[in-house]
């Protein structure tokens, strides 16, 4: 009967597990290059796809489709309020498995313009006077003063 060392025997089965466990850095999706580009449709440069517009010239138009659909860049905390009649639908995917980190009290509460205070009470189900006493503890003084920023 074959005598086997133990000390090797469990050295190689630990690389080899240590070995199938991939790293992070091959788990991340990288950034793209840009944070958006609306294709520019009237272009006179002709690339492997259509060329971005001039993001000084990107308006909210740029993102409609038919059929109402929004299209929200990475990274844009934004909102929805269905001021319809019909029950609305709403399809949500994500080009990342990692979305990344927002500061959504501070984009919320110290937005410019203001998110309007019917849509902040409906999202978080409180009174207009919770929301407004929210905005006024909220600036963006307090959170350099706290080392939020």
């Amino acid at each position: 009967m074959a005598s086997f060392n133990m000390p090797l025997l469990f050295c190689l089965l630990a690389s080899f597990l240590v070995w199938l466990i991939p790293s992070p850095s091959h788990c991340a999706d990288p950034d793209p290059l840009q944070d958006f580009c609306p294709a520019d449709l009237n272009s006179k440069i002709y690339v492997n796809g259509l060329p971005c517009k001039n993001p000084a010239t990107v308006t909210s138009e740029d993102f409609f489709f038919t059929g109402e659909m929004f299209v929200v860049p990475r990274g844009l905390l934004h909102f929805q309020l269905n001021i319809g009649k019909v029950i609305a639908t709403l399809f949500a995917s994500f080009n990342s498995q990692n979305p990344g980190v927002e500061r959504v009290v501070e984009q919320l509460f110290n937005a410019n313009p203001p998110v309007p205070s019917n849509v902040l009470t409906a999202a978080f189900r409180v009174n207009n006077e919770t929301i407004e006493a929210i905005r006024a503890n909220n600036t963006a003084e307090t959170d350099r003063k706290n080392n939020l920023y």
